[in-house]
């Protein structure tokens, strides 16, 4: 079994006259629940973006030997014999992420960001990020760039997929940085990777992901030769 936690960044193709029938296709081979759940998606652009991402999941799903859980409203899992792998799904663009647990930490939160100028950074910062807003705007102050915003901001997206709708973990200011803290106060392990326009952030426990990259191409090469 896989120790190390992975995440796969993948970039989707432009549509071309056969990708209705290509993805059509490898829609059939996800499990009845996750092609259920697709359905519920009327938006074109945004259903495309959640096909890819569990097919993605599938992918891992057959790596590992698991079994892939749909848990509406929340993201899906693995179940693997009688444990459990948490997965995090995000996008943006054309661009999705995955992210595997691992059973060595079996924490995951992710968040998958296009850099781009903030024009109402103190709003935004204020609005969202809480006890983290102030450290947060005055390191974009300091470095002169939008980094500092796209981490917080990753961070607080991270921590309420893992929260699953609880109040385990928070996001707060820890000296003159954010941190996201367990219950017993313990700080999460932060990635923070740009990629080309790009921010991934990711919430592990312990263990730093392996990240890596793919094509859509690949992928499904990949799932239909299978």
């Amino acid at each position: 079994m896989r120790r190390t936690p992975v995440v796969t960044v993948l970039e989707i193709g432009s549509e071309t006259p056969e990708t209705p029938e290509t993805e059509a296709r490898l829609e059939a081979l996800l499990p009845e629940g996750t092609r259920r759940r697709l359905s519920a998606f009327t938006h074109r652009a945004r259903r495309r973006q959640s096909l890819w991402g569990r097919l993605l999941a599938l992918a891992e799903s057959r790596s590992l030997g698991a079994e892939l859980i749909e848990e509406p409203p929340y993201p899906p899992y693995l179940r693997k014999d009688e444990g459990q792998l948490a997965l995090s799904i995000a996008h943006t663009g054309r661009f999705v992420a995955l992210g595997t647990a691992s059973f060595a930490d079996q924490v995951m939160g992710l968040d998958l960001e296009t850099v781009r100028p903030m024009r109402r950074l103190e709003d935004v910062s204020r609005m969202s990020l809480g006890a983290a807003a102030e450290v947060t705007v005055a390191a974009c102050r300091r470095s002169g760039s939008y980094d500092p915003f796209f981490l917080a901001w990753g961070m607080m997206e991270a921590e309420v997929k893992l929260n699953r709708g609880g109040a385990r973990y928070r996001l707060i200011a820890e000296g003159e940085r954010p941190a996201v803290i367990g219950d017993d106060g313990s700080p999460l392990l932060v990635t923070y990777e740009a990629l080309d326009a790009l921010r991934l952030t990711v919430l592990t426990s312990t263990l730093k992901p392996v990240v890596r990259r793919l094509t859509s191409d690949d992928l499904t090469a990949q799932l239909l030769q299978h």
